[in-house]
Order: structure tokens, then sequence, then C-alpha cells
């Protein structure tokens, strides 16, 4: 938690998304990202790190998601 904090993130669960890009890559050549239920926002500002700056990022949750500089948020029932 501490760590997240000093490092600008949300929440901690940001080094399990971390985690998965560095095993699988599965981030890094996608050009579209859909994050549901994405409240607060960290994975998606992971997802913004990882990701070229033409990756198109949405994320979407029923709680407002404060603003992440590159990723388009709805606030909404997916």
């Amino acid at each position: 938690y501490r760590k997240a904090k000093e490092e600008g993130f949300r929440a901690r669960s940001v080094y399990k998304l971390k985690e998965i890009e560095q095993n699988f890559n599965l981030i890094m050549d996608s050009k579209n990202i859909l994050d549901l239920c994405a409240a607060p926002g960290s994975w998606s500002q992971m997802l913004r790190s990882f990701s070229d700056i033409n990756t198109r990022i949405c994320s979407v949750d029923l709680q407002a998601i404060v603003p992440i500089e590159g990723v388009h948020t709805i606030q909404g029932d997916i």
C-alpha cells in the first residue's frame, strides 16, 4: 500500500497487473484496452504507463473515477 502511494498509484493491485505483463506480455502490443469495474483507476494508470501513446484505453465503473490523462472514463453500468 505504501509503495503504491509513494509511486503515485491509487491501489497496490497495480503490482499484480505489472507481474502479469512481465510474465505474459499481453498489454504492450494492444491498440484498444477496456478496463471494466475500473474504480479507483489504478489498473488504468498502470495500463497507460505500459502502453503506446496511441493505444486507446477506456475505463468503466459504476463509481466515479478521478480523471487519468490519456484514459477515457465512463461512469455507468457495463
